[in-house]
């Protein structure tokens, strides 16, 4: 990876949907050249895959959390199954220091909320912080 691929990298994980003649003139190249280097990011596995990111208010999904998850045993795969399966979790990350797992959901409401929390605490306690505003 040279300095012109981590400037595409670093744009894309910004503006994923720039056209490629835009990243091109921004990074200097042409807009095949920037195609090319960018499927070769894809399929050396540096550039995952694109997301949009959503006003989760605007979906029926205001209430938006982001928990530590502290394991009571060594239960892993069922926290990781738990965490991909649910609908609620937008990303979450196996973590070191305070905690073993970190998570942001966004959820309909305190019951859902709820819901959530107590299947997470057949696996381990948890520290809740309710978002108060998103900013971007």
């Amino acid at each position: 990876m040279d300095e012109i691929d981590k400037q595409i990298v670093e744009i894309l994980s910004k503006q994923g949907r720039m056209q490629w003649k835009e990243l091109g003139e921004t990074v200097h190249l042409s807009g095949p050249a920037v195609a090319e280097r960018v499927r070769r990011l894809e399929k050396q596995g540096i550039i995952c895959g694109y997301k949009a990111v959503v006003d989760e208010s605007k979906t029926g999904r205001a209430t938006t959390a982001l928990i530590t998850i502290i394991l009571s045993s060594g239960r892993h795969g069922e926290m990781q199954t738990l965490l991909r399966s649910h609908p609620a979790v937008r990303e979450s990350y196996r973590v070191s220091g305070d905690g073993c797992y970190w998570c942001r959901a966004a959820f309909t409401g305190q019951t859902e909320l709820a819901a959530f929390l107590d299947e997470l605490s057949t696996l381990g306690n948890y520290r809740l912080m309710l978002a108060v505003d998103a900013i971007h």
